[in-house]
């Protein structure tokens, strides 16, 4: 589950795998504007075909954050 969003979230930030930890916030992740932002929500929803509400988004501050919809 981690390993499936750390790899969106490095396809959404260019970024390698290895620099990328379920720990970063929005201001540790280089490049995690607005737009970023609904790209990672969309791809995560895809992946593990969930929906988030969309009045939890802006509550998503840190990739950590999704582990409370994927469980």
């Amino acid at each position: 589950m981690k390993d499936k969003l750390l790899a969106i979230a490095a396809e959404v930030f260019k970024k390698e795998i290895e620099e990328i930890d379920i720990e970063q916030s929005r201001e540790q992740m280089g490049g995690w504007d607005s737009i970023a932002h609904i790209h990672l929500i969309a791809g995560v929803e895809e992946v593990f075909n969930i929906s988030i509400p969309f009045e939890d988004t802006a509550k998503i501050n840190a990739l950590r954050d999704f582990l409370r919809y994927l469980q």
